[in-house]
């Protein structure tokens, strides 16, 4: 039996894309199947077919949807018997800590937040995110693609966000006085710099012309942005269930969320 593997990504947005690439290869390889990438910027379409609220999804034989970065063992294990659809644990973020310092998300700097989820190693899929962002921004307002958190001149957490009419996941609307929180990502479990950047975030986003911010996110899981709990103690509420995926760490739900500013 031959197999098909694609690797769905929104351009060079999240670092991971690419590895996800090359352990699609490998499976590939092992298992006699091909592998197609495609940037669904330039195929919305696909990101409606196969559902894809995340940077990137790895799709089997156009059934079996994955959205976490996976080993090429794990999709083989996959291919071989199946996804496990196991319920998930709930998440619990460290305690909440105001930043030393908050800086614009910009072209320029996008690389420094890189680190922050990938090895430092991947200096490629590094440019390809600076390439990313130079483009995107080019058709934004304000010019500034999100913010940076910093603890002793070290990035800590960060939060990235687009006009919604920009995003190519299957959003139930496309208004362009809507931003969408494309990736809200922190260090590590110590601390929680998150509440502090989406204030900052919330604070900012009116005076660029935006009326409200949405976001997707896990019922449970911080994936792909964050538990929904997180957001409603935050002020956003509940719009819609969008889709039911599995993760590694299970199945998930997950909830479009939506904050009038």
């Amino acid at each position: 039996m031959s197999y098909s593997i694609k690797v769905l990504h929104f351009g060079g947005q999240c670092p991971w894309h690419m590895w996800a690439v090359k352990q699609a290869r490998k499976a590939a390889s092992r298992m006699h199947g091909t592998v197609e990438t495609i940037d669904v910027q330039k195929h919305p379409d696909l990101a409606e077919r196969f559902q894809m609220y995340f940077p990137f999804m790895t799709v089997i034989n156009d059934s079996v949807r994955i959205p976490s970065p996976v080993s090429s063992n794990y999709l083989i294990n996959v291919i071989r018997t199946g996804a496990e659809t196991f319920p998930t644990a709930p998440f619990s973020p460290g305690p909440p800590r105001r930043a030393q310092e908050i800086k614009p998300l910009t072209a320029q700097n996008v690389s420094l937040t890189c680190p922050l989820c990938i090895p430092e190693s991947e200096a490629k899929a590094f440019r390809a995110k600076h390439e990313w962002a130079s483009k995107v921004l080019k058709k934004t307002r304000g010019k500034i693609l999100g913010f940076i958190a910093f603890e002793n001149d070290q990035p800590k957490c960060t939060v990235e966000f687009l006009p919604a009419h920009l995003v190519p996941y299957p959003l139930p609307e496309k208004d362009n006085t809507c931003a969408f929180i494309t990736c809200l990502y922190p260090s590590d479990g110590s601390s929680d710099y998150r509440p502090h950047l989406l204030e900052h975030l919330t604070e900012t986003l009116p005076t660029l012309g935006y009326r409200k911010l949405q976001v997707i996110a896990g019922r449970r899981t911080p994936y792909p942005n964050g538990p929904v709990l997180f957001f409603l103690m935050h002020g956003f509420i509940r719009c819609t269930q969008v889709d039911t995926i599995t993760l590694r760490e299970g199945l998930e739900d997950l909830i479009l969320m939506e904050k009038t500013l």
